[in-house]
């Protein structure tokens, strides 16, 4: 058995500013939110095994993507026994694997060399023998969600009553 191992440099960059901020905007009305923002930019991307398959070998993918999640509320003490509450918050950000390959397309050009492949993805993998890189094709995703929601609770005697409503939408894209 023959075996080749090689340590892949990586260039990495992955901030992760947070802000939280509770406002009492009266004595009776309080204003919450939050923000977590992430972009991700790795070089090669290492996650997704798409680094160099050898050294120097120019066939390989990174991972671009900023995601964002938002949360925001409004409560109010409308009386001694009845408070509303009204919330909102989104999630997303796009990820984009391996997007050079759009820029660079003599990555994956058949009229190009690539690799020793003649411009060709070889996928001799299946034959046990390392393929010189990744799969000639960008990708990119998107999952987000948005939410609204309003709920009133009443406690009225021993009772408590809660009335509300909530919005939700969901949307997921590929390329």
């Amino acid at each position: 058995l023959q075996r080749y191992t090689w340590q892949t440099p990586v260039k990495n960059y992955t901030p992760y500013p947070t802000v939280r901020l509770d406002y009492n905007l009266t004595q009776k009305h309080r204003l919450t939110g939050s923000f977590n923002y992430q972009h991700i930019d790795s070089d090669p991307d290492t996650t997704n095994n798409a680094q160099r398959s050898f050294p120097g070998f120019p066939i390989y993918g990174s991972q671009q993507s900023t995601r964002y999640t938002t949360s925001e509320a409004l409560r109010s003490t409308l009386s001694a026994n009845m408070v509303n509450e009204f919330r909102a918050g989104a999630t997303g950000g796009a990820t984009y694997f391996s997007p050079e390959r759009t820029e660079n397309p003599q990555w994956w050009d058949p009229g190009q060399p690539v690799a020793d492949q003649a411009g060709f993805h070889l996928n001799i993998g299946a034959a046990g023998i390392t393929n010189a890189g990744i799969a000639p094709t960008p990708t990119a995703r998107e999952g987000s969600t948005k939410n609204i929601e309003n709920k009133l609770t009443w406690v009225k005697g021993t009772h408590s009553l809660a009335f509300g409503g909530a919005f939700t939408q969901a949307d997921l894209w590929f390329e």
